[in-house]
């Protein structure tokens, strides 16, 4: 009942028109015929043109009762095409819904895992840079910048998502999202704050021990 390669709908399209032409054709012997019949030389009072012109007439007469029957049939025949024509490509086009549909809840799946793990990769790839992982003093430092990275932004990315789908879906309820926004932006400043404040320390302290490294080699030097 699917047509992957359109050779159906060109066969249905052969078909209709072959019986397009053929419709136009047998007019075609009707109206010879009715100039034969009309002719010069049946007109004249010649022996046996009366009876010829009743032939002629009852030929014509049939030939107009076997042209209606074509008429007919071949009217019935395109509206059967037509009817499996149609039903053709009403199947077809609802396949291919089907499959956009099917292509459609793949790309959601594949949206609703990217937004899940986009943040958590991007910070575990943000804290492994060498910068942050050095210990200060030969100390290893609590990380609490980390942890609250990772809770924060996650969950910032995730209420950010939603607030949008939120607000393009069909009713437009976008009296909703300032009370998203609200809520999002008092569950996370705070989080992002200590982010913040972290990575100033971290840097803070890493310029730190480079200038006591920078100073304790200038000191060697001046000694020797």
């Amino acid at each position: 009942m699917f047509d992957k390669s359109f050779e159906l709908s060109k066969e249905y399209f052969v078909a209709l028109q072959i019986l397009r032409i053929i419709n136009e054709w047998i007019d075609e012997p009707l109206a010879n015929m009715e100039k034969l019949r009309d002719s010069t030389a049946l007109k004249q009072n010649i022996f046996g043109a009366d009876q010829a012109r009743n032939n002629f007439d009852a030929a014509i007469r049939i030939m107009r009762q076997c042209r209606d029957k074509t008429r007919a049939r071949i009217k019935k025949k395109s509206e059967e095409i037509e009817s499996l024509r149609d039903g053709l490509f009403n199947a077809t086009s609802l396949r291919e819904a089907t499959k956009a549909m099917e292509l459609s809840q793949a790309v959601y799946a594949f949206t609703v895992v990217t937004v899940l793990f986009t943040p958590v990769s991007f910070l575990a790839t943000f804290w492994a840079l060498p910068f942050l992982n050095n210990t200060v003093d030969d100390k290893v430092t609590e990380p609490v910048s980390f942890r609250s990275s990772f809770i924060a932004m996650p969950l910032f990315t995730y209420a950010l998502v939603i607030g949008i789908a939120w607000y393009m879906r069909l009713d437009k309820s976008s009296h909703v999202v300032p009370l998203l926004f609200a809520l999002m932006r008092d569950t996370s400043l705070k989080p992002l704050v200590s982010l913040w404040n972290g990575i100033l320390f971290i840097q803070t302290r890493w310029d730190r021990r480079s200038r006591n490294w920078t100073d304790s080699e200038e000191s060697s030097e001046e000694s020797v």
